[in-house]
């Protein structure tokens, strides 16, 4: 059985984020999002007709954890709660969540190769101002009239298969590391873990909680939050790098799409062409020069 690593008391408990009375975020994640910088970056890989359809039709889209392809992160998904310490029961409703990375790697192959579903589909990826994010979506949120809460959450990578696997331990640990333990706190904590194998990812997590028995997803079983306003929130977009097959979006032509948006467009060189060396000189090591030829 795995042992749990040690962490500091409360690390997983949420506070209220800014000024926004309905968001949330635990602080793990707040640790990794405060940053001296400006701009608080995250980042997220999709297909660009995705994103074209986001910003098109200005709306932002959250989809069920169930759709999440790790078995073991959704092990506690639907998972009723009994005996709480102010709380008899709880029965969780359906929830729905948009995964973003912390990572800064933009050339990362490990992420390019992940998050790429089909060949046939050009993937970029975004980078958001975070804080601005946020503030949009709580405005949205409220001008839509939504009752619900957003948690904002860093993911855990700390705990094995088999830990995760056993209730008793890996409940226990999270009630240690949590000084609030109601029904919806607790369940979304349980909903923060992933294998070791996955620690590349450095996920930032935010979710959508209904505050009541209401339906949060559409006919295709997307919850969708209208009228996003995307000024200021994407800082800049990067192309999948691969030699584009002929019809897809180049960078002159994203370029020319989001030019009223001011957003920094690039073609990812990490598969770059570079001539080949044909013969190496040892007599020019140490002087400085090419010895490439």
């Amino acid at each position: 059985m795995g042992v749990a690593m040690p962490r500091s008391k409360a690390d997983l408990d949420f506070e209220q984020y800014g000024a926004n009375k309905n968001c949330f975020i635990n602080k793990k994640a707040k640790k990794l999002l405060d940053s001296k910088e400006k701009e608080s970056v995250v980042c997220r890989y999709m297909p660009y007709v995705r994103l074209e359809e986001w910003i098109g039709k200005s709306i932002l889209t959250f989809v069920s954890p169930n759709k999440w392809e790790d078995p073991f992160e959704k092990i506690y998904l639907g998972t009723t709660i009994k005996n709480l310490p102010q709380q008899e029961i709880y029965k969780p409703r359906s929830i729905a969540c948009l995964c973003f990375t912390k990572s800064s790697f933009r050339n990362s192959v490990a992420f390019w190769n992940t998050y790429k579903s089909s060949d046939f589909a050009q993937l970029v990826r975004v980078e958001f101002d975070f804080k601005q994010m946020i503030d949009h979506l709580m405005k949205s949120i409220k001008d839509n009239k939504m009752d619900v809460n957003v948690y904002i959450s860093a993911v855990d990578y700390s705990l094995n298969q088999e830990f995760i696997k056993n209730k008793e331990d890996f409940i226990k640990s999270i009630m240690e590391r949590s000084t609030q333990n109601n029904g919806v706190s607790l369940y979304i904590k349980m909903l923060l873990h992933k294998r070791k194998a996955f620690a590349f990812e450095n996920e930032i997590r935010v979710f959508i909680v209904p505050q009541n028995d209401v339906d949060i997803f559409d006919e295709k079983n997307v919850c969708v939050v209208k009228n996003f306003n995307y000024n200021s929130v994407i800082k800049k977009i990067w192309l999948e790098p691969i030699r584009l097959p002929p019809g897809w979006v180049t960078e002159d032509f994203a370029q020319e799409r989001f030019k009223r948006m001011k957003i920094k467009i690039r073609q990812s060189l990490l598969y770059e062409k570079c001539p080949k060396c044909k013969v190496v000189d040892l007599h020019d090591l140490n002087k400085g020069e090419n010895i490439c030829s």
